[in-house]
C-alpha cells in the first residue's frame, strides 16, 4: 500500500485547503442580507418538503402494486422499463 506524502495531501484541491482554515479557526462569517438566508430557507424548506412527499408517493405506488398482487421488490418499480411493462394492464 502506497502512502501519501505531504506534498500529495496538501495539493488534493480547494477542500483541503478548506478544510485547513476551518481547523485553525481563519474563517469567518460574512452576512449575506437578508434576502439571501431567507431564499437559502426557502430552498431547504422546500427539498425537504420534496423528499417527504417522494417517499410517500413511492410508499403508496408499492402498496397499489402489492394491491394487485404485483411483486415489487427492490427500486426497479420507480424506473421507466418497469412502468412499460405495466402499459398493457391500463
Amino acid at each position: 500500500m502506497r502512502h501519501r506524502d505531504q506534498s500529495e495531501h496538501h495539493s488534493a484541491g480547494p477542500h483541503v485547503k478548506l478544510a485547513e482554515l476551518l481547523y485553525m479557526s481563519k474563517l469567518s462569517s460574512v452576512y449575506h442580507g437578508e434576502h439571501g438566508l431567507r431564499m437559502l430557507k426557502e430552498l431547504s424548506r422546500s427539498y425537504l418538503t420534496i423528499t417527504k412527499d417522494l417517499g410517500r408517493v413511492m410508499n403508496r405506488l408499492k402498496a397499489l402494486y402489492r394491491g394487485w398482487a404485483i411483486p415489487c421488490a427492490g427500486t426497479q418499480v420507480y424506473g421507466f422499463r418497469f412502468q412499460m411493462l405495466l402499459r398493457p394492464y391500463f
